[in-house]
C-alpha cells in the first residue's frame, strides 16, 4: 500500500519497532467504483456483508414471522431501555467534549482569536461537541 519510506505510520519520537515485512492493508482490496476509492478488508467485508445479506433475505422471506417479533422488540426496547438510550446519547457527547479539548486535538475549529471574547470562546466549546455528537 504505501513504502516504508512515506509510511504516514512512523512515530514522532524514538522507537524500538518490530522488525516484520507485514504492511498495513496488505490484505485488503483496493479499487475504483466510479468516482469512489474503494480499500475493503477481503475478510471482514465479506463475512459482515453476507450476515447482513442473510438477515434481510430471511426477513424479507418470513415477513409474517417477523413484523410481530420486531414490534414487539421495538417495543419492549423503548419501554425498557430508554435508560440506555438517553445514557449512550449522554456519553457520546461527553466523549466528543473529551476529544474536543484534549491537548492533542488538531482541530482549530474553536480557536481563541482576538475578535472573540471568553464567552463566545466557551460557547462554542460546548457547542461543537454536541453538534458532533448529533451529526
Amino acid at each position: 500500500m504505501s513504502d516504508k519510506n512515506n509510511d504516514y505510520m512512523k512515530p514522532d519520537g524514538e522507537v524500538n519497532p518490530i522488525d516484520t515485512d507485514y504492511t498495513i492493508g496488505q490484505d485488503n482490496i483496493v479499487m475504483n467504483v466510479g468516482p469512489f476509492g474503494l480499500d475493503i478488508h477481503n475478510r471482514v467485508f465479506g463475512v459482515s456483508a453476507l450476515m447482513i445479506v442473510v438477515f434481510v433475505f430471511l426477513t424479507m422471506i418470513f415477513q409474517e414471522q417477523a413484523e410481530p417479533m420486531f414490534s414487539s422488540l421495538r417495543g419492549w426496547l423503548t419501554s425498557n431501555l430508554d435508560w440506555f438510550f438517553l445514557t449512550a446519547a449522554i456519553s457520546l457527547w461527553w466523549f466528543a467534549w473529551a476529544l474536543r479539548c484534549h491537548r492533542w486535538a488538531r482541530c482549530a475549529l474553536a480557536a481563541l482569536r482576538p475578535s472573540q471574547t471568553i464567552r463566545t470562546w466557551a460557547g462554542s466549546r460546548c457547542c461543537l461537541p454536541l453538534a458532533w455528537a448529533l451529526a
